[in-house]
């Protein structure tokens, strides 16, 4: 049906108030982790945390049938800010799990998140109290009722509370995924160069080690840019909370924060004013007129427990959710075809 140049300025007019928004959302958060990065407290750490797309091996010269028997290696990289424990001046550390579990779930990213930080604190000897973590807003894995439960531990866990701050909408593109580009071409330009063979994650995680780790101290005795690399051979496959209380319309929400266990706070825009850095002080945030105030949510049910079965074999077991998707289109096709 043919439509006038009316009709679709008419369009374009409605549509408009939500692409501004949606557009001022994007560039909010980004200018709210700009600020933050310049200015980190003392005793913060800021995070950048993203799934690459799975690693393809290749051989430089292979036989035409490997092309369809080929692996893939999950690559998560997460860059880290944080300041010098000698000298106080900004650290920057990229960290990059490799893997061969291909699932890119809440279970991966608690396992990754928990091995980077073990290291940071047993090798770098960080001491946190507030770790930030901007990621984008995939529900499956950082913005699931999972994700807002793990992170809900995470001061039993690692000794800190951890706030996460989402990008907006189709704007997640950071400083983790040029991380992931330079480690993926840098393999890809070793077997074509025939310097390495790469076929699992493994074979990945020696070369990239021996590589491109960074770890030597400048000649003030600090280092401030590093890179290290880690192999994750086991995911921790959590046991899925059923029972717990979800948060509904996130994909409105781009800021989760700690409270207690199965406690957290969320508003719908980032802000790190000093108001909001230090919210002991009793101060007022700065930008009320766009961020909301805070508002507590419990993630448990209303006895306080959640109901947890076996992750594997569970209702939360991938292959069973694909059974369970595979009833309901055979169902739907036994409908229709009625």
């Amino acid at each position: 049906m043919a439509q006038s140049i009316a009709d679709l300025l008419r369009e374009l007019k409605d549509e408009m108030p939500f692409l501004s928004k949606y557009l001022f959302i994007a560039s909010w958060q980004y200018s709210q982790f700009s600020r933050l990065k310049a200015s980190l407290p003392q005793g913060w750490m800021l995070k950048v945390a993203d799934f690459a797309e799975n690693f393809r091996t290749f051989y430089q010269d292979e036989i035409a049938s490997a092309h369809w028997t080929y692996s893939q290696i999950t690559v998560f990289p997460v860059v880290c800010f944080y300041r010098c424990m000698k000298c106080g001046e900004s650290v920057q550390e990229s960290c990059i799990c490799l893997s061969e579990y291909l699932v890119h779930d809440s279970s991966a990213v608690k396992t990754f998140t928990k091995v980077i930080n073990d290291h940071l604190q047993s090798r770098r000897h960080t001491e946190s109290t507030h770790q930030v973590q901007f990621t984008d807003g995939c529900a499956a894995q950082f913005k699931s009722k999972q994700s807002f439960i793990d992170i809900s531990n995470a001061e039993e866990d690692y000794g800190f509370k951890i706030e996460r701050s989402f990008f907006g909408s189709r704007h997640g593109k950071g400083p983790a995924d040029g991380l992931a580009a330079v480690v993926k071409q840098a393999c890809t330009q070793a077997i074509k160069a025939k310097r390495a063979v790469i076929t699992n994650a493994n074979d990945m995680h020696e070369y990239v080690k021996e590589s491109m780790t960074l770890d030597s101290p400048a000649k003030s005795g600090c280092a401030h840019k590093l890179q290290t690399f880690f192999l994750v051979q086991n995911i921790d496959r959590q046991p899925c909370s059923t029972d717990a209380s979800g948060i509904v319309r996130t994909r409105k929400l781009h800021d989760v924060v700690v409270v207690a266990r199965g406690m957290v706070k969320t508003r719908n825009l980032s802000c790190f004013c000093s108001a909001c850095i230090d919210q002991l002080s009793g101060l007022e945030c700065i930008n009320t007129k766009y961020v909301d105030e805070w508002k507590q949510k419990s993630l448990l049910n209303e006895n306080g427990k959640r109901k947890q079965t076996s992750e594997v074999g569970g209702n939360c077991d991938p292959r069973n959710m694909l059974k369970q998707e595979g009833k309901v289109v055979r169902s739907n096709r036994r409908r229709a075809a009625q």
